[in-house]
């Protein structure tokens, strides 16, 4: 080492100089090797750990997917109950589609404890087809018998095959015997576990926080460790309520929350800030001008409803109200819409109503009182009129109004409205004659028994192909017929914060879908050997 020194000192300036740049670049290569070295030998996988904050604007009524079809109740409950499909060890199906037999896995509990059967799989389903529950899924589960073969089995049995029937399963939520089986249906609203529930979801219960007026803010839940389904990496989990958009946007840059999602569009170049990761999740849901002719006789007549389509302009209600973040589409089949059938073209909208005395007639539009079918409405109106229809009101009533009254009692000539599938394939409840009538979901009251027929086939052929080939022919009937002005399409708007990892999902069909992959997000990440 005395020697090492005696040479180093015998350098001269420039000498010393050179030989610690050498050195230098010797260190670093040598780094930056062993740094690949490492790099080729390991790999960076999420790891548990961090939690993750919701914001949501509203509030929670009734945790309970069986009794809610409030969006905050259906997102904290797809967290906290199981849903069937984590539940199942094995399905069959038999009977050429009409029998499903169930098979759960062994040792399911909820979280408190109790054992998970059939009993509560099947007391879940009965709950839902009970009439006085009032539940929101009452009709898809219509004509379906659930019987126990076993503590582990269960044995449901359709009235006639239902292609789509395993979806239905899959997707079903759960709920537990041994906490609401003994209450009453008039009482099943008041029970405290609708605000504290036991479940068995990839998350659990802790607690809740209100404001001394009963507003909640907050929801806390923590990892279910017993969860039957892959465990998600995040520990804690929160919901933030708010009463208005621009106190959670507030929280949102001030890093108080870490994600929240929309069904109404927003502007990232205003509403966002830096870091953040935007997700526009396509949903099976579309909006149209819905024509009752039973209302309005000039309705009847497929040249003017042929005018009135022609007269929109969509691409400007998608520019202006969405800045193009909504599809334009044609048919009730979102899927098929891609070749716009529809063009503008108000000259031929205005020569189809040369031999329709449109002078002195005033037609009336419903609309939801939601920002976006306002602003929608108003630029329909603006393109009416442009071909001479003078006399358009637009009957702005608030959401539930339209739902609960206008609807039900189908009291409008035309209506502004939205329609969300659970399955793409499955009109049955939108454009099927026989839900013309409420609790039916046709709201055009159309009727075409070729169109009928094709649904009800769809219904109960598995073949991917052949609905494939049926579900274009409904779409070109009901095109040929014009019983509804097809606008948009719009996906749900999700935002999150740049730390957080792992959303991959594609498609969804409710906002609460977002979360069927929670298992995969992710804060925290380790580096291990391969």
């Amino acid at each position: 080492m005395s020697k090492f020194k005696k040479i180093i000192r015998s350098f001269s300036e420039k000498e010393h100089r050179l030989f610690l740049i050498a050195t230098a670049i010797f260190v670093l290569s040598s780094i930056f090797k062993i740094g690949l070295a490492i790099n080729g030998a390991t790999e960076v996988i999420p790891v548990s750990g961090g939690s993750y904050r919701e914001g949501v604007i509203g509030q929670p009524t009734f945790i309970n997917p069986v009794i809610s079809n409030n969006q905050i109740d259906l997102d904290i409950s797809s967290l906290i109950y199981p849903r069937l499909e984590t539940l199942l060890d094995n399905y069959d199906i038999q009977e050429n589609g009409r029998v499903y037999v169930l098979t759960l896995k062994e040792g399911l509990v909820w979280n408190n404890d109790k054992k998970l059967t059939s009993d509560d799989v099947i007391f879940t389903i009965k709950l839902i087809q009970n009439p006085e529950v009032h539940s929101p899924f009452f009709e898809s589960w219509q004509g379906i018998m659930a019987d126990r073969t076993s503590e582990l089995q269960v044995k449901l049995t359709l009235s006639a095959p239902y292609a789509f029937f395993a979806d239905q399963i899959k997707h079903l939520l759960i709920v537990p015997k041994s906490v609401f089986g003994h209450l009453p249906p008039d009482n099943l609203k008041l029970s405290n576990y609708n605000l504290e529930p036991i479940g068995a979801g990839p998350y659990n219960f802790k607690s809740f926080s209100k404001r001394k007026d009963g507003f909640i803010t907050q929801y806390h839940l923590y990892l279910n460790r017993k969860y039957a389904g892959d465990k998600p990496f995040l520990r804690d989990f929160y919901f933030k309520f708010y009463e208005n958009l621009d106190d959670l946007l507030k929280d949102f840059r001030l890093r108080q929350i870490d994600g929240f999602g929309s069904l109404q569009p927003l502007n990232p170049q205003t509403d966002f800030v830096p870091k953040t990761n935007t997700f526009y999740l396509p949903m099976s849901r579309y909006y149209a001008i819905f024509f009752n002719a039973n209302n309005n006789p000039l309705l009847k007549q497929r040249n003017f409803r042929s005018a009135l389509a022609q007269a929109i302009d969509r691409n400007k209600i998608i520019l202006e109200v969405f800045q193009n973040q909504a599809k334009k589409i044609d048919g009730p089949i979102i899927n098929n819409s891609e070749n716009d059938s529809i063009t503008y073209n108000p000259s031929a909208s205005r020569k189809l109503l040369t031999d329709i005395n449109v002078s002195t007639t005033s037609f009336n539009l419903v609309v939801p009182k939601i920002d976006f079918l306002q602003k929608t409405a108003s630029l329909v109106k603006e393109n009416w009129q442009a071909i001479g229809l003078t006399n358009v009101n637009i009957i702005e009533l608030e959401p539930a109004d339209v739902l609960n009254q206008v609807i039900k009692s189908r009291e409008y000539e035309m209506i502004l409205f939205g329609n969300v599938l659970n399955n793409n394939s499955d009109l049955f409840p939108f454009w099927h004659s026989t839900q013309r009538f409420y609790p039916g979901l046709n709201l055009s009251l159309y009727s075409n028994q070729k169109v009928d027929t094709l649904i009800e086939n769809i219904r109960q052929n598995r073949t991917i192909e052949t609905q494939k080939q049926q579900l274009d022919q409904i779409q070109e009937l009901i095109k040929q017929d014009i019983p509804a002005i097809f606008l948009y399409s719009l996906p749900y708007v999700y935002i999150q914060n740049k730390e957080v990892e792992g959303l991959t999902i594609k498609q969804i069909v409710w906002p609460s879908d977002r979360f069927n992959e929670i298992s995969h997000w992710y804060l925290k990440t380790a580096r291990v050997f391969k």
